[in-house]
């Protein structure tokens, strides 16, 4: 069943056991009608180095309308990491035409500006993603970051005690 499936799959990725957690994956995906496993199956093909599964995996998300934009914002996250960083752009850009308060899709955005050394508009990017959603700890934290490496140290300290409210287990605030 896919309880089962997803909590092996969860022991078998906290142990270090990427390769024993796929099946388990790849079963609740089958199990289900819902994109969130198969964006969740595409993270982990990600994160393990098989890209072209997680292309393609995001590729069938991308035609499930409530999912797009979540699907496309990761291709062109997934780009970014390729070093196409004007192909990611150009595609989170018209993610963000489509629906401009994805949060995903701005600190994507951010992520890719950041890495075509344009700061400024990496940080507006962050702050504009937690102006849309000030409970999202992953766009406070990306926020803390970007205002910690630009100097501005008062209001990164204030996002990084933003992120450890909303996750007091999110580690990287704290250092």
């Amino acid at each position: 069943n896919a309880l089962t499936n997803r909590a092996l799959a969860t022991m078998y990725l906290a142990s270090g056991r990427s390769a024993e957690a796929e099946p388990h994956l790849v079963a609740v995906v089958a199990a289900s009608t819902s994109p969130r496993p198969k964006l969740g199956l595409a993270t982990f093909y990600a994160m393990t180095g098989k890209r072209a599964d997680a292309y393609r995996v995001l590729d069938e998300v991308t035609k499930v309308p409530a999912a797009a934009a979540t699907a496309r914002a990761r291709i062109a996250a997934l780009k970014q990491g390729e070093g196409k960083e004007q192909e990611a752009l150009t595609l989170v850009d018209e993610v963000l035409a489509a629906e401009p308060r994805h949060v995903e899709a701005m600190l994507t955005r951010a992520r890719v500006l950041l890495a075509l050394s344009r700061g400024d508009e990496a940080r507006a990017q962050a702050r504009a993603a937690v102006a849309v959603d000030p409970n999202d700890a992953a766009a406070q934290y990306l926020l803390g970051s970007l205002l910690a490496s630009h100097g501005e140290l008062e209001p990164a300290a204030a996002a990084f005690k933003e992120v450890i409210r909303l996750n007091p287990r999110a580690a990287p605030a704290q250092v």
